[in-house]
């Protein structure tokens, strides 16, 4: 039996599959370089689309998040209000009493005073980025995504309307009191209710975002660029270690035939 015959008819034909193998990867490779460099207009224009997409959402999540720290200060300064409010509210009850002296009622519209003019500061002074939040002015509507279509708003409530003006100088005047502190305290209720909601909306639209936008990160687009050509040169790869291999095993049964015939 020739052994030599035989081994180099099978190893030159593993050889030369592989040589063709490896040609035809070769051309892929090319074609993949090519397509990389001059065909993929598309993908380019994806890729350019994917990362307009995340610079708007990553300005949507910062305007979102500054939004709802607004919300947050805005809520502390509504809980001052109403501390104060109660405050009022304890002094007009004690006032509503007939029987209490002159110089005990005028105690207590001067700390009436004060706590309104408390409130008032309160009221000017809650503000976000140099902006009035429990003012008219108050900012809303922020853009929450790449479009304009379908804006979700804030809106701060105007709260210069909850500081009451009450008289305690008489027992009418603080019965009176109460009902306007007790408008003024339903006023600040139903604030805070309205800030809580929408904080809560705000920041679970914000996490739904950096969901988003860790889904779709920029790099994917770099990926979808360099999918052929990474699979081209990875099957190029292949194929030269393949037809390394066979010409290792030519060599080695040229050198050695009656190792060959001892394995078969």
């Amino acid at each position: 039996m020739n052994i030599q015959a035989i081994t180099g008819n099978t190893t030159n034909q593993s050889g030369v599959t592989a040589s063709s193998t490896a040609l035809k990867d070769h051309q892929r490779l090319s074609e993949a370089q090519k397509a990389e460099t001059a065909s993929h207009a598309a993908l380019l224009a994806l890729s350019a689309q994917t990362t307009a997409n995340a610079q708007a959402v990553g300005q949507s999540i910062k305007n979102l998040n500054d939004t709802i720290s607004s919300a947050h200060i805005a809520e502390a300064g509504i809980n001052a209000i109403r501390i104060s409010l109660l405050k009022l509210h304890d002094l007009a009850i004690q006032g509503s009493s007939p029987t209490i002296s002159t110089s005990d009622r005028q105690n207590l519209q001067a700390q009436a005073t004060n706590i309104q003019q408390h409130i008032a500061e309160v009221v000017n002074s809650t503000q976000y980025n140099g902006t009035t939040l429990l003012a008219p002015s108050s900012p809303d509507n922020p853009q929450t995504s790449g479009s304009t279509a379908s804006p979700i708003s804030m809106t701060m409530p105007d709260l210069s309307g909850a500081i009451p003006n009450i008289s305690l100088s008489s027992a009418t005047g603080a019965q009176n009191a109460l009902v306007s502190i007790s408008q003024n305290l339903n006023q600040i209720n139903a604030a805070q209710s309205d800030l809580e909601s929408s904080s809560a909306l705000f920041s679970s639209l914000s996490e739904a975002l950096i969901s988003a936008q860790s889904a779709s990160a920029p790099a994917g687009s770099q990926r979808i660029l360099n999918s052929d050509l990474a699979q081209a040169v990875a099957s190029s790869a292949s194929a030269t270690i393949r037809s390394q291999a066979n010409l290792a095993i030519i060599t080695q049964a040229n050198q050695s035939p009656a190792q060959v015939q001892s394995l078969l």
